[in-house]
């Protein structure tokens, strides 16, 4: 479900997608191993907030596709701590262009999990 809304002049996009057992692969994948992406916020200046919860210190991939399948942006992150984490990404390329307003889709994995979401980019 992905629930639209406003804070102010802030335009909201959060998905509330609670099913963790989505098939990744042909595994079953969710807070069992490790990795649970819980949200990703979008704001109307382009950033894109994506919150998610790890079960031990885990290297955690950010990866970024426009409807195409292109990559459009990569990220890599060491988390030291289990619980809550963060990664934002400003809404640029990995070239540093800007984005376009649009359907991107996130994947984000660990070493034994992975989890995706596709959310909306606004300018």
């Amino acid at each position: 479900m992905l629930v639209v809304g406003t804070h102010g002049l802030e335009l909201y996009l959060m998905s509330t997608n609670d099913d963790h057992s989505q098939q990744f692969g042909g595994r079953q994948l969710g807070s069992r191993s490790g990795l649970k992406l819980l949200y990703v916020h979008s704001t109307v200046g382009g950033d894109a907030e994506i919150q998610f919860t790890v079960k031990r210190p885990s290297r955690v991939e950010m990866k970024i596709y426009d409807v195409t399948g292109r990559l459009v942006y990569h990220r890599a992150a060491n988390i030291e701590k289990p619980g809550p984490c963060c990664l934002v990404w400003d809404g640029r390329s990995q070239s540093g262009r800007r984005c376009a307003s649009g359907v991107y889709f996130l994947r984000l994995s660990t070493k034994d999990a992975k989890a995706g979401r596709k959310f909306i980019l606004l300018r």
